[in-house]
């Protein structure tokens, strides 16, 4: 059985570079055979171990400094709190980046949206949400919930979208009367969040019209509530409730600014 490896056939089975393990010896955290004959390294399986938890140390973002003091000073009680500590910071890490990657799936979903359903009228069933709060005249009111708290410190803002009702004014005109901050039932769900807004009204819709408007100009929301509703009489459907929409993504990187917003209304 083979008990010494040389620097390059650690760094295959470590997967680390040949500088990087010089740099560990030069650091003193890592201290291989030297062959007076020859110069070479010799590492042991011992010397292999401690490269792995080095690797291990370094991916969860440990400093140099930080490793020599666990690998040199600290005692059991010490190295339990310190790495104890460490995975409630990985938790919350993972948390974030998975709030994150939720993000990204919903602005592929919305690309997908917009490409099927542009300028095309269809039934289908409205997914379920919560309204979380409603625009009273100051941005931060979509955001800061009634108890104080901020969607912004939880990080849920990722999982949330901004929509709106419209209605007709005095005038007999269509308008946009409310916007609100929301969240789909189903990503409440998935995040294990949705005891957090059991107090939030939940809106439903298992049929609706649909279709999706690109905001070319401050009209374009409310003349595809026209088109929508025309669409709607000439198939036999009745409006049941609220005319909802909702943003779907806006592209600010090419050389015009291009907003999409899905119309839902719920029919019989």
């Amino acid at each position: 059985m083979k008990n010494t490896f040389l620097i390059g056939e650690v760094s295959k089975l470590v997967g680390i570079s040949t500088e990087t393990l010089r740099f560990y010896e030069k650091e003193g955290l890592i201290i291989p055979q030297k062959s007076e004959a020859n110069g070479y390294r010799y590492y042991t399986m011992q010397d292999i171990n401690q490269l792995i938890d080095l690797v291990f140390f370094r991916d969860i973002s440990l400093s140099i400094k930080e490793i020599k003091e666990i690998v040199k000073t600290r005692g059991n009680q010490d190295m339990r709190q310190f790495f104890t500590e460490k995975q409630r910071d990985v938790e919350k890490s993972i948390h974030n980046q998975t709030l994150l990657l939720y993000k990204l799936r919903a602005i592929e979903e919305a690309h997908q949206t917009i490409e099927a359903g542009l300028g095309v009228c269809s039934i289908l069933p409205h997914p379920s949400f919560y309204v979380l709060s409603e625009y009273d005249e100051s941005a931060e009111s979509l955001f800061i919930q009634k108890d104080g708290q901020s969607i912004a410190a939880s990080h849920l803002y990722h999982l949330c979208s901004i929509g709106g009702a419209i209605e007709k004014d005095a005038a007999g005109n269509w308008d946009i009367e409310k916007q609100y901050l929301y969240i789909l039932r189903r990503a409440a769900m998935d995040y294990g969040v949705t005891e957090k807004f059991k107090d939030k009204t939940l809106v439903n819709s298992k049929r609706s019209a649909h279709t999706v408007v690109a905001l070319s100009t401050p009209e374009a929301l409310l003349q595809g509530v026209t088109n929508l509703l025309a669409w709607m009489d000439e198939n036999g459907y009745s409006q049941t409730d609220l005319i909802r929409f909702n943003y779907l993504l806006t592209n600010v990187f090419g050389r015009h600014t291009q907003s999409y917003a899905e119309l839902w209304i719920p029919v019989v």
